[in-house]
């Protein structure tokens, strides 16, 4: 979990979050004013090696 507080005075407010920590899996990030609260699904797959599709052999 990750939390952070932006002031009033701050119009625009970025961030960078680190997912690469993370398991495979559904995640949601959720965003609040203190009202209202936006949700974002993220779903992390890690792709696995494929093997190569030719070969070559030299003698």
């Amino acid at each position: 979990m990750f939390a952070q507080r932006v002031a009033k005075k701050d119009k625009l407010a970025r961030l960078r979050l680190t997912l690469s920590d993370l398991p495979d899996g559904a995640y949601q990030v959720r965003i609040s004013n203190g009202v209202e609260i936006t949700t974002y699904s993220v779903t992390l797959a890690t792709q696995q090696p494929s093997a190569p599709s030719r070969l070559v052999a030299i003698n």
